[in-house]
């Protein structure tokens, strides 16, 4: 079995100054080895927590977990980017019949806080890989916090491989 990292990066188009936080826990799309089954989604709820592939009446579980997240706050937008370590080798998911191949992963979810201008309030916003863009991320006031007008995610995978 091979440990690989994998990165994850998310750039929020939102004023840095009224970000609050993201959310503990992202959901991904990868291959889980435990269940042999390709585009799991998997649960990860904090730093160096194993994942939960779901749904989780059907896998005992998912190795790896994110050993790192940053986030930086730049003139124009908030970057989010994690590192995550899993175990990986190549199988064959047999329900969709297909082998699979590391990297071409594509779908991520993220929550996070921020500040409307207008209002004042803390709202709690997420955004998915497969949401229909452009999107509005609006205040319950009504106004636009964030707008998004194309994905806001890049994926790539380490060459990095650790043989256990």
């Amino acid at each position: 079995m091979n440990v690989h990292n994998y990165y994850l990066t998310c750039t929020l188009a939102t004023d840095p100054h009224r970000f609050v936080a993201v959310s503990s826990k992202l959901e991904i799309s990868l291959p889980c080895v435990n269940c042999r089954r390709d585009y799991r989604t998997v649960v990860f709820e904090g730093k160096e927590k194993d994942g939960i592939c779901t749904p989780r009446e059907k896998c005992s579980g998912f190795r790896g977990k994110v050993i790192e997240k940053k986030i930086d706050r730049l003139a124009d937008s908030v970057e989010i980017r994690y590192t995550l370590e899993f175990d990986y080798e190549p199988f064959k998911d047999e329900q969709l019949g297909k082998e699979t191949v590391l990297g071409k992963y594509g779908w991520a979810r993220i929550c996070f806080s921020a500040i409307c201008p207008a209002c004042g309030e803390e709202g709690l916003f997420s955004t998915q890989e497969n949401m229909v863009r452009p999107y509005l991320h609006q205040c319950s006031c009504g106004h636009t916090v964030m707008q998004e007008k194309e994905s806001p995610f890049l994926y790539a995978v380490a060459s990095k491989q650790v043989n256990l």
